[in-house]
């Protein structure tokens, strides 16, 4: 599929298109030309020529039509079956979901027309192959690309907002429910035809993506502003659309939509603006040539003063996030200097503890208390990691839920990359301090309780710690001297 095999088809119906009394129609589907009454001798080659073309490329079907005979084979076609006859030619496209293409611009225009209000959205992405030479371009919902060029779809981060959720269309023929077809993710180099013929039809949509209400009674339609002033706007019956300053509208409509969370904001200080100044005598849409820049100056003016409110907010928000990080960085901090404290007060009483079996201490104790006593001093350093461990687990959770809540109420404005480096780096440093401690602190702990527990019930430490612990090291030793 090349760009010449596109432009001789084109021309192929647009020549035949240019008889008197013939009509070319194309849709998404199909591309026709009806009511040829003075086809030339060469007809049937060309016939089939752009015939085989179609085949081979597999663009679809193209048929012959006659008045009288009906459907002919073209590969049989000869000139005496056609003279005289009142012939419709007809390509039968071959399309697929994802891609489409037209040979006309009455076509391309026509399928743009006919976009559902209430459909098309993103999940119905197209690349459009359109016959002829121009700067290619792509909106959010489709790319238009010369034909046969390589077929790619629209990409993006981040999906404009959708005018339903701001615009109240009460008749639904007015504002499209989506519009990504008529913003533009890439623009063109520069205009051209396929350019200006989807900008004649973005224009009609976009001007209705811009009222708070539009509401008709009969044939009759009003739209409305609302702000400091509300007032009902007629809609012209019959508008010049080329009068209508597109670049304008589309300036306006690409600064709501293109940023969904702060399309609401923006929406309704246009609204607030176009309202106050909207004379009572002008209708719509031809107004806006009047009307929509002031307003639109006025619009982004309010919106910057509304960032820098909300920027000392966000100063502030963030003042108070530092605040807390370093209370729980201090508490992590003050969490290792307790335990590294206790570790030093539980064996000061295991010391004495200890100390009472010295050999040049005389046997002021019973053998029996003494064994109580040591298997007492066991139990207190065991509650004593133990508390401390569940204690600080028990914190740790409280404070990541909390700060989870945060997150989400106050500091939704934070990026994920932001919140992970300010946040929770420090935190998870601080926890890395405190954690090494602590496992430095339950290896001195559990020598000192076996230590302890030994000297209370030496059997029963011989026989489930010491034995099993020295047949382990005898196994490892094992492998690894069959090993080496």
């Amino acid at each position: 599929m090349t760009k010449q095999t596109g432009e001789e088809i084109s021309s192929f119906f647009q020549k035949l298109a240019n008889q008197p009394g013939s009509t070319l129609t194309e849709s998404i589907q199909l591309i026709r030309v009806h009511n040829v009454t003075e086809p030339a001798s060469e007809l049937i080659e060309e016939l089939k020529a752009i015939a085989r073309k179609v085949e081979q490329l597999g663009l679809g079907e193209l048929e012959l039509f006659a008045e009288v005979a009906g459907r002919l084979e073209i590969v049989n076609v000869e000139w005496d079956d056609i003279e005289g006859e009142s012939l419709t030619v007809i390509l039968e496209k071959s399309i697929k979901d994802d891609r489409c293409f037209f040979f006309s611009q009455k076509g391309f225009k026509g399928w743009l027309e006919g976009l559902s209000v209430t459909g098309q959205s993103l999940n119905n992405r197209k690349c459009i192959e359109i016959t002829g030479d121009f700067s290619e371009f792509s909106t959010f919902l489709f790319s238009v690309k010369q034909f046969g060029s390589e077929r790619s779809l629209p990409d993006f981060k981040l999906a404009p907002e959708k005018p339903g959720k701001l615009v109240r269309d009460f008749t639904q023929r007015f504002t499209p429910q989506y519009i990504d077809a008529w913003l533009l993710n890439d623009k063109p180099a520069e205009s051209s035809e396929s350019f200006r013929t989807w900008s004649s039809v973005a224009l009609q949509k976009l001007l209705y993506c811009l009222p708070t209400e539009i509401r008709s009674d009969g044939d009759d339609a009003e739209v409305f502003f609302r702000g400091g002033r509300s007032l009902p706007i007629p809609v012209e019956k019959a508008t010049s659309w080329d009068k209508i300053n597109f670049d304008q509208i589309y300036e306006v409509c690409e600064w709501i939509y293109s940023t969904p969370r702060e399309a609401e904001t923006k929406f309704q200080l246009l609204n607030n603006h176009v309202g106050i100044n909207w004379g009572a005598e002008v209708t719509w849409p031809s107004g806006t040539n009047d009307v929509l820049s002031n307003s639109f100056s006025g619009a982004r003016e309010a919106f910057a003063f509304h960032l820098q409110e909300q920027s000392k907010e966000a100063v502030k928000s963030l003042g108070d996030l530092r605040k807390g990080l370093q209370e729980e960085v201090n508490k992590t901090q003050s969490a290792t200097r307790d335990l590294v404290s206790a570790l030093w007060r539980d064996f000061a009483v295991a010391g004495v503890v200890a100390a009472l079996k010295a050999p040049i201490l005389p046997a002021a104790i019973p053998d029996a208390s003494m064994k109580v006593l040591q298997l007492g001093v066991a139990v207190l350093l065991f509650l004593s990691i133990l508390v401390s461990t569940i204690s600080n687990l028990k914190f740790n959770s409280l404070a990541d839920g909390s700060r989870r809540d945060w997150r989400k109420k106050l500091y939704s404005f934070m990026s994920d990359t932001d919140w992970k480096r300010l946040v929770e780096k420090p935190i998870r440093s601080g926890r890395a301090v405190y954690w090494l401690s602590w496992s430095l602190c339950l290896v001195l702990y559990l020598v000192m309780i076996k230590y302890f527990l030994g000297l209370a019930v030496p059997g029963i430490i011989l026989s489930y710690i010491d034995r099993p612990f020295g047949d382990l090291l005898d196994f490892i030793s094992t492998i690894l001297s069959a090993r080496c």
